[in-house]
């Protein structure tokens, strides 16, 4: 079980806990992560270790969360300025069961900016089977 995508497609207008997408999917071994809706999935138990990274641009802040069935277990912070963009990331540890959704979702601020291009990343990989 292993994931990792990136954002190709910049995302504009993100609401507060509006998951952020991660479109560009390039290992989904195991087929949990879904880009639709930028959420994975746990296919079986285990400890899983994710990261996630995220780049706002010049004069944009974004404060997002990654989550675990709907509750904030890190936080992630970038706030771009004096001509510069900003980037903000976790890595963590956690223990799934079947079925738990973990995702990035943007929390605080309404219409947030996610750089795309490559520059910001979700990814994950079972470590331990339970």
């Amino acid at each position: 079980m292993a994931f990792f995508a990136a954002k190709q497609a910049h995302q504009d207008g993100i609401g507060i806990n509006q998951n952020i997408k991660f479109d560009d999917v390039r290992l989904n071994l195991g087929n949990g992560y879904h880009p639709g809706h930028g959420l994975f999935i746990a296919p079986r138990a285990g400890i899983y270790l994710f990261s996630a990274a995220i780049l706002t641009n010049n004069g944009a802040e974004v404060h997002a969360a990654m989550t675990l069935n709907g509750q904030t277990f890190a936080l992630l912070y970038g706030h771009g300025d004096n001509g510069r963009y900003d980037q903000g990331s976790q890595t963590v540890l956690l223990r799934l069961y079947v079925n738990d959704e973990v995702y990035v979702r943007n929390v605080d601020y309404a219409n947030a900016f996610v750089v795309g291009e490559m520059y910001s990343s979700f990814s994950g990989v079972l470590l331990y089977d339970m």
